[in-house]
């Protein structure tokens, strides 16, 4: 044989062979010795000292000793862990680690679960036997989910129950502690907090909550780790209650037999509630009887009315939800005033720390006020006198000098003593300033004014900017307003209301009312109002905006007064006026983007010299903003949007009605002024009509494919006749007026139509020269301006020669005047020496009626003969008695005088005071002739026109103003026309 198989030899032992071969004489030699290892077998013991400790709710660590050397039975190649759930029994697995290790990380397992750990041993020979066996815990965990079902039912004004399902067993990740309920109130913002049911709990009563609040709920599960995930959110609002606290009164003011009471609101946390009114009782502090007075919210003062002099009341308030009424406020005392302000004889007087002072007016001081400064004690008066005046002083000069401190030698060049502003300017040295205390023009005002002497002689524009009203001085600390921080919404309708009070009281009296400073202070004012009411919601803005509208507008329209015009001219802030046009673009953004689109009736807001109008588009028709009628009667001119661009602002509102604002400014455009012009605009034009503002609800600058038309009324200032006019728009972003994209599509006397491809704020230009824009365009305006003149030129001759011929052909005699109804013909008036007027009398009547046009009734003026005479009277035309009649005359009730602006105002007639209206055709009336006087003849700045109708039931007359260097006489035409 030549094979053998060695017996009971050791596992994985090495081996040395030789082999020799042995005959029956002996053995041979051993051949070389060659080396066999055996196999290895299974270890022959398992893994020692197998323990377990749980590292966290999913891990578990499992570590062993090594099996002895002896028993390995060759190279261990590994440890296999096998490991199985005791109560799911499916979660089972193994791990196998390398042979140096002594321990494994047993993961993902689950929470708070019972397994059993063995180990093995592998080498190539097989795998040991296993170890002891032993059994682990998880850790706790959190729980996994969340519970479901959750319910909230209020259970009264201040409670509500919470209920849910518990979650199940295997996701409690451990033994369960309890469930946590979090509310949040979603209405006044306080702190979330949370309340612990039993673990075996489903429900649980929240008590102590606001009423009138909102929260919203959720329920998470604890354990000894912490809480499993929150359930979603339920919302439930609880019904009002009554208020909690009372309102606190914070100031008062009072009168002989008034108190005015201002209270603040209660803390909205404390309201519990919608506050429908307030109530408040008192009563004389001798007496037990209370008088109770309820004040409808949101009113936050009133004034107790009928109250005995110098008394003091008791006074308490509360306030009242849709449950009733919360509790009375702490009693107070406030008294009655004794007629002290009754001596305060050169000032106002104000409450002050619960006492009556004089504040006193500029000039005077004491007590009362009765005591005149002296201002003479700080003046100069080199070469004169010095006379105390009130707030001033004047300095009388000696012979041979002059100027406010008698300081300008005769014979000096100076800029001569005028009014200007309602400031007496003095004679001033060129070169050199005077300055007046803005009090000379009117007593309420402080600061100084000045004005400068050019070096060549001219007076210069006057410096008024620091001139400022006291209540414009105290308007910070009445408003209490901080730039940088919104309003509340009731602080936003009480800073405007008291603007309100403010300017558009002082916009009714005469004179420029407002100073640049006045003015800076309102649009500021203005501006953080509408800031606030932009950082506000739209639900509040939606509230807040149609309460102060009219307020805003008022105090805007009053500001922009013709006789405040001339103020922004002499402002510092060159940009005044344009602040004023961004204000209405803002205005008009904000009331398009913010409108009710419950109501689809469009809204406008009308003043004197502002009119805003507001309309949601209905349907995708063409649309004309305002209607015909609105702008007939207020004269604002209009907006017409084609069908087309109709349909693209519906297209572009995602669902939602558009809107559309218009502004219409009268004098906006005057106050800008023509000076912020673009390149190629005639730089001597003048803005001559109002100013057009198109907003809308998208919050976009819109472009248009089919031109919008705008109507733009002429300022009655404008002249009728200017040959260029030019659409131009206010260029937000150059702050210029420039006319790209605009075209003048036409107008007459009263009208100018421009058309337009985008919508901003719009006006019109009036010049003698053309639009630059090219060499061809301008040639052509060129030789259309020739043309015109010419044609002008030609009427103006035919004009000549036809009064020519008239005067020949008429003969100048005086009439009676008979009425008959025939074709009216051309009647003049003759007219004393001391009345005349430059054109004759114009009359119309009936629906024909138009300024300037002859009467076109059927009515007529027949001459017959003997004199008669007409004066001007105070109250009218005056016209010699009659027999039959009343001998002092008869009085037209058109008043005389005329419209600073339009000479050929329209003035209605009161048919019944006229003399004529009974005479029947064919009749006459004998006039008794009288003195021919005028009372305003030694005074010419009293002379004045007078208006008077000969006709039956004229609708309107017009009479140009008194030329009193002139003289006319009466030129009669009869109706046979040979007189």
């Amino acid at each position: 044989t030549t094979q053998y198989t060695v017996w009971n030899l050791e596992e994985f032992t090495h081996f040395q062979f030789s082999i020799a071969a042995s005959t029956s004489v002996g053995r041979g030699p051993y051949s070389e010795v060659f080396s066999v290892t055996t196999l290895s077998a299974p270890p022959t013991a398992a893994p020692q000292n197998v323990t377990g400790t749980a590292v966290s709710y999913h891990s578990i660590l499992v570590s062993w000793d090594h099996i002895p050397a002896n028993h390995q039975n060759g190279v261990i190649l590994s440890y296999i862990v096998y490991y199985q759930g005791q109560v799911h029994d499916t979660d089972e697995g193994k791990k196998t680690v390398d042979a140096t290790s002594t321990d494994a990380i047993i993961t993902p397992l689950k929470p708070d679960e019972l397994y059993s750990f063995i180990v093995v041993a592998e080498n190539t020979g097989g795998v040991s036997p296993v170890s002891v066996h032993i059994l682990v815990r998880t850790l706790e965990g959190l729980p996994t989910a969340a519970p479901t079902g959750i319910v909230v039912v209020p259970t009264s004004s201040s409670s509500y129950r919470v209920s849910w399902v518990e979650i199940l067993s295997q996701h409690h990740n451990g033994l369960l502690l309890s469930y946590e309920v979090v509310s949040r109130d979603t209405t006044y913002h306080t702190s979330p907090f949370s309340l612990t049911a039993a673990v075996n709990a489903t429900s649980l009563e929240v008590t102590d909550v606001h009423p009138a609040a909102e929260y919203t709920v959720s329920v998470f599960a604890l354990n000894a780790i912490g809480k499993g995930p929150v359930s979603d959110s339920v919302s439930v609002s609880l019904p009002e209650s009554f208020p909690s606290t009372a309102p606190v009164i914070v100031d008062s003011s009072s009168t002989t037999y008034t108190i005015l009471l201002v209270w603040t609101e209660i803390d909205e946390i404390d309201r519990n509630g919608v506050i429908l009114q307030y109530q408040l009782r008192f009563t004389e502090s001798a007496d037990t009887q209370f008088v109770y007075l309820d004040v409808s919210a949101p009113a936050l003062s009133t004034t107790l009315i009928g109250l005995n002099v110098d008394t003091y009341y008791i006074i308490q308030i509360r306030a009242y939800t849709s449950v009733g009424p919360g509790p009375f406020s702490p009693e107070r005392e406030f008294s009655t005033k004794h007629h002290v302000c009754t001596v305060c004889m050169n000032g106002e007087c104000i409450q002050e720390n619960e006492e009556s002072i004089c504040q006193c007016n500029p000039g005077f001081t004491g007590e009362i006020c009765d005591m005149n400064i002296d201002e003479c004690l700080s003046a100069d008066c080199v070469h004169g006198v010095c006379t105390d005046g009130d707030n001033k002083f004047i300095c009388e000069c000696d012979t041979g000098y002059l100027g406010q401190l008698c300081d300008i030698p005769v014979g000096t060049p100076v800029c001569v003593q005028e009014y200007y502003l309602n400031f007496l300017w003095p004679d001033t040295a060129y070169g050199t300033t005077v300055t007046l205390s803005c009090s000379d023009s009117d007593p309420l005002l402080f600061g100084d004014v000045s004005r400068s002497c050019s070096a060549d002689g001219f007076w210069m524009p006057p410096d008024v900017n620091s001139c400022m009203k006291k209540v414009f001085l105290d308007l910070d600390s009445d408003l209490d307003i901080e730039e940088t921080v919104p309003l509340s919404p009731e602080a936003i309708v009480e800073s405007i209301t008291v603007l309100q009070n403010i300017i558009c009281n002082l916009s009714s009296e005469s004179g420029p009312t407002f100073f640049p400073g006045e003015i800076d202070t309102v649009i500021q004012v203005i501006e953080t109002v509408l800031y606030s009411i932009d950082m506000h919601n739209k639900p509040i803005r939606i509230e807040v905006l149609p309460q102060v509208m009219s307020g805003i507008l008022c105090m805007l329209s009053g500001i922009l007064d013709p006789r405040n015009l001339e103020m922004f001219a002499l402002s510092s802030n060159s940009e005044l006026a344009v602040s004023i046009n961004d204000l209405l673009e803002r205005i008009a953004s904000l009331n398009a983007e913010n409108y009710d689109n419950t109501n689809s009736d469009p809204k406008l807001y009308s003043q004197d010299n502002i009119h805003m109008y507001i309309a949601p588009l209905t349907n995708k028709q063409s649309i004309t903003l305002p209607d015909n009628e609105i702008s007939a009667v207020y004269n604002t001119g209009s907006v017409t949007i084609p069908e087309s661009e109709v349909s693209t602002l519906f297209s572009k509102s995602n669902g939602e009605v558009p809107v559309v604002a218009v502004v219409f400014s009268r004098y906006l455009g005057v106050a800008i002024g023509s000076s912020f012009l673009s390149t190629g605009l005639p730089q001597n034009s003048t803005i001559s009509t109002s100013v057009i503002s198109v907003q809308n609800s998208l919050g976009e600058a819109l472009t248009f494919s089919s031109p919008i038309t705008l109507t733009l009324p002429l300022l009655p200032t404008t002249t009728r006749y200017a040959l260029y006019q030019t659409c131009v728009y206010w260029d937000n972003t150059t702050q210029v007026w420039t006319s790209s994209g605009l075209s003048y599509v036409g107008g007459d006397f009263d009208y100018v139509i421009c058309s337009s491809n985008h919508a901003t704020s719009f006006s019109v230009l009036s010049s003698s020269s053309p639009v630059v824009t090219d060499a061809n365009t301008l040639e052509d305006n060129y030789i259309y301006a020739i043309v015109v003149v010419l044609c002008l030129l030609l009427v103006l001759v035919c004009c000549i020669l036809l009064v020519c011929i008239c005067l020949i052909m008429f003969r100048k005699r005086k009439y009676h005047l008979e009425a008959s109804r025939r074709q009216l013909e051309t009647v003049n008036v003759l007219l004393p020496p001391n009345v005349c007027f430059p054109n004759p009398l114009y009359g119309s009547a009936g629906e024909d009626s138009s300024k300037g046009d002859s009467l076109k009734k059927d009515y007529s003026i027949k001459a017959i003969e003997n004199p008669y005479e007409l004066r001007s009277e105070p109250n009218g035309l005056y016209i010699p008695g009659r027999e039959g009649y009343d001998n002092s005359g008869a009085y037209s009730t058109i008043q005389p005088g005329f419209h600073a602006d339009d000479p050929y105002s329209e003035i209605e007639y009161d048919p019944s005071m006229n003399p004529f209206s009974d005479l029947t055709d064919g009749d006459y009336e004998q006039m008794n002739p009288k003195d021919v006087k005028n009372p305003f003849l030694g005074d010419p700045d009293k002379r004045v026109s007078a208006e008077m109708s000969f006709f039956p039931n004229p609708t309107y007359m017009a009479v140009p103003p008194i030329d009193p260097s002139c003289t006319q006489s009466l030129l009669v035409q009869d109706d046979d026309d040979d007189k």
